[in-house]
């Protein structure tokens, strides 16, 4: 690609390359979310397909880390009145669909708990969230290789998952407005 990332066949023939597309998927990401766990935001945000170094720049602005090893997929961010999900040009469908969940979830938070200091609570949810969009789509593999995968995310993702077992999808997001 033409900021340097090489993607394998299978990848390439799913990537999401054509900026309308990325608009529509993101459109039925976000109706998805809203539709399984009622996430809904009072002031939208808008959607930004962008390059690796242009991310990683936006990365190094603010204090997102993606943890040791990984690559920013996308970031969310608030400048004053003005929010954005920026996503990374090219990702395969399956993971440009899980990363819009997971940053739609941050653009949730900020609007619906803004008391939320608890960034591992943050990134649980928001791991969750993608988790959950994975199983409303059916995708039931993908979605048992994040309960599998060694992501430094994971630990974060299960104490959401058993909160979730203790009060059901309802109360995960009754208590996410809570959490501070």
């Amino acid at each position: 690609m033409h900021d340097g990332r090489l993607h394998c066949a299978h990848c390439h023939t799913t990537a999401i390359y054509d900026p309308l597309v990325a608009q529509a998927l993101f459109d039925e990401t976000v109706a998805g979310v809203v539709a399984q766990l009622g996430m809904t935001l009072n002031v939208g945000v808008a959607l930004r397909v962008i390059d690796a170094p242009t991310l990683e720049a936006l990365r190094n602005e603010g204090s997102t880390t993606p943890g040791p090893g990984l690559q920013t997929l996308g970031i969310y961010q608030r400048r004053g009145h003005l929010r954005t999900i920026y996503m990374l040009y090219g990702l395969p469908r399956l993971t440009y669909r899980t990363t819009v969940a997971h940053e739609y979830a941050h653009a949730w938070q900020g609007e619906h708990c803004p008391l939320l200091q608890d960034d591992e609570l943050r990134e649980g949810h928001a791991e969750w969230v993608a988790y959950q969009h994975l199983c409303w789509l059916g995708c039931t593999h993908a979605a048992q290789r994040m309960l599998e995968a060694q992501h430094p995310y994971r630990p974060a993702m299960e104490r959401v998952r058993e909160l979730e077992r203790r009060v059901g999808l309802n109360g995960v997001t009754a208590y996410m407005k809570r959490a501070e």
